[in-house]
């Protein structure tokens, strides 16, 4: 009889922390630097206009950009540079699944979804562009100690298709 109840202790235990452990998100909230030596940028393949593969998703933005997280609210502020003038963009996500739109490159607008997948962060995306729909997939992942992010993003259509992977360190 002890080792019956003692079975199912450590059963419900084991429960217990699976459940618990399974609803820990990481929280990409921080001021993020890209690590150009960890990065793979990738090669972009020819299917329009050889823009690059710079899309207005969360990845984009190569130098240094801020992330706020609380709960469902995702938000990422980029300063970009573009042909000498300094813009600043906002970008709202909820990584509940719920449709969000957001500014896009001259002004186009990117429709996203953002949901988890375990402990990544996963967008998909969709951009028309003068070059037909472009789909962006980003797969967002934080390192054990919460100073590494990592952003691997594949896209297909309107610019082309492609793979990257970045490496972003926390600023102190």
């Amino acid at each position: 009889m002890k080792s019956r109840l003692g079975c199912i202790a450590t059963m419900l235990l084991f429960y217990v922390a699976t459940t618990l452990g399974q609803d820990a998100k990481p929280n990409f909230a921080g001021e993020w630097t890209l690590d150009r030596e960890k990065s793979k940028m990738g090669e972009q393949r020819p299917g329009g206009g050889g823009g690059g593969g710079r899309g207005r998703g969360m990845g984009m933005g190569m130098g240094s950009f801020s992330i706020t997280h609380d709960g469902d609210a995702l938000v990422v502020k980029r300063k970009v540079e573009f042909q000498g003038e300094e813009r600043t963009f906002e970008s709202h996500y909820t990584t509940d699944g719920k449709e969000n739109v957001n500014e896009g490159f001259r002004g186009s607008s990117v429709k996203s979804k953002t949901h988890w997948e375990a402990a990544k962060l996963v967008t998909e995306s969709v951009m028309e562009t003068p070059n037909g729909t472009r789909e962006t997939k980003e797969v967002r992942s934080l390192s054990a100690d919460g100073r590494t992010m990592t952003v691997e993003v594949t896209s297909k259509g309107g610019f082309g298709e492609g793979t990257r992977k970045m490496v972003y360190n926390k600023k102190e």
